[in-house]
């Protein structure tokens, strides 16, 4: 009896180990083909002073090639903000005025909730399940680069199913949440035409 005991528990963790590998090389495809996405993303501020609410349509090529355009709120409706090469370009297209920038340490990651493999699939990083309601995912915690007490770590819900972004949040030095970006209509490896990554 002791003997088919020992053989069922160990029978037990080879099964989860098993799956769990699965799921791992599942997570570690994803990011390899990750190169580029477009995406919806509702993103909150949360202050001081209140908090700020913003709609964007996210473009993300590559570290250096990053796209925004605002949405919401209305006052800043129109607006694109441009990265290319460590330029920044701020353009507003209702009085065609075009500000560029000096080049420099920029925080494009969480200025608007940017997901880049630098700051999710490295070797600090982790992955594990977690349950929202009635749906899990995955979820990832990552250090951010150049953080500071306002924006210490970032967290990132995927879907279980096909790894897309849910949910970001943005964490202080003191575990409280300092923004949340919610994603939606998340496009993988578009194809995009890199003329949208310049302002004439």
């Amino acid at each position: 009896m002791r003997k088919i005991s020992i053989f069922l528990i160990l029978l037990i963790f080879v099964t989860s180990c098993g799956q769990r590998t699965g799921k791992t090389n599942d997570f570690n495809k994803f990011f390899q083909k990750f190169n580029s996405y477009k995406a919806n993303a509702e993103i909150t501020v949360y202050g001081n002073k209140g908090t700020s609410k913003y709609k964007v349509v996210q473009y993300f090529m590559s570290q250096s090639k990053l796209r925004i355009e605002i949405l919401e709120p209305d006052n800043l409706k129109g607006n694109i903000i441009i990265y290319n090469d460590n330029n920044k370009i701020l353009y507003n297209p209702l009085i065609n005025e075009k500000i560029v920038l000096p080049k420099g340490q920029d925080d494009k990651f969480t200025y608007m909730g940017i997901i880049t493999k630098e700051v999710f699939f490295n070797e600090n990083t982790k992955a594990e399940k977690e349950r929202k309601g009635d749906i899990e995912y995955i979820k990832i915690k990552a250090a951010i680069p150049e953080s500071n007490k306002y924006k210490k770590t970032a967290v990132l819900y995927m879907d279980e199913k096909n790894y897309y972004p849910v949910l970001m949040e943005v964490i202080d030095e003191m575990g409280r949440t300092t923004m949340t970006v919610k994603y939606s209509s998340f496009e993988l490896n578009p194809d995009f035409d890199e003329s949208i990554f310049t302002i004439q």
